[in-house]
C-alpha cells in the first residue's frame, strides 16, 4: 500500500476507534490490531499517541477546511458569503458524528490537544481579524478582539448545534447577528 494510502487508511481506522470505544481506547497498539497491521507501521506514521491525536484533528479541520467556503465569490457582498459560510459550517458539524469534536472538547483537559487547538483557533482568529479590518473598518486591536469573541461565540453555538441539532438554525442567526456587530459587517 502507498504511504499515503496506509495513511489514509490509519486515520480513518484512529476515528472509527474513537467513535466505537471512545478516546481512551485509542492507543498505538490498538490501532496496529484494528488496522491489521504491526506497531512499527503505525509509529512510520505517528510519533506517539499524541501526534496520533494532532493528527486526527489536523485530518478533520481539512476536511471542514474543504468543506466551508473561506473567499467571497466574485461580486458577493460580505453579509452573504458570512451567511453562506456560517450555513456550510453548521451543516458540517450537525451532519456529520465526526469523532474529532470529542478531543476538541477534551482539548482543555489534555495539554498536547490543547496547544494544537490553540494554534488551530490563533489561525481562525488572524483570519477573521483581517476580514473585519477589510471589510469592516476595524483597526488591528479591535478586529483582533472581536474576532476572539466570534469565535468564542462560533464554538459555543458549534458545540449547542451538534448536540442539538433541531435548535441549529436558531443557533445559526444568533451566531450571524453576533458576528456581523462585532465584526462589522453589516
Amino acid at each position: 500500500m502507498l504511504r499515503e494510502d496506509r495513511y489514509a487508511q490509519l486515520i480513518e481506522v484512529a476515528s472509527r476507534i474513537v467513535v466505537e470505544d471512545g478516546i481512551g481506547a485509542l492507543t498505538m497498539e490498538g490501532l496496529a490490531t484494528k488496522a491489521k497491521i504491526s506497531k512499527p507501521v503505525v509509529y512510520s506514521h505517528f510519533v506517539d499517541r499524541n501526534d496520533l491525536l494532532g493528527q486526527l484533528i489536523q485530518a478533520y479541520w481539512r476536511e471542514h477546511d474543504a468543506y466551508v467556503p473561506s473567499e467571497p465569490e466574485p461580486g458577493e457582498n460580505i453579509a452573504d458569503f458570512t451567511r453562506r459560510s456560517t450555513d456550510a459550517h453548521f451543516e458540517f458539524v450537525t451532519s456529520r458524528s465526526h469523532p474529532i469534536r470529542q478531543l476538541i472538547r477534551r482539548s482543555f483537559d489534555d495539554p498536547a490537544i490543547a496547544h494544537i487547538v490553540a494554534q488551530r483557533e490563533n489561525e481562525v482568529v488572524a483570519q477573521l481579524a483581517t476580514f473585519a479590518v477589510e471589510h469592516g473598518g476595524l483597526n488591528e486591536t479591535e478586529a483582533q478582539a472581536a474576532a476572539t469573541v466570534s469565535l468564542g461565540a462560533l464554538r459555543a453555538a458549534s458545540v449547542a448545534a451538534a448536540a442539538d441539532p433541531a435548535r441549529t438554525e436558531t443557533l445559526k442567526a444568533a451566531y450571524i447577528a453576533v458576528s456581523d456587530r462585532l465584526l462589522r459587517l453589516n
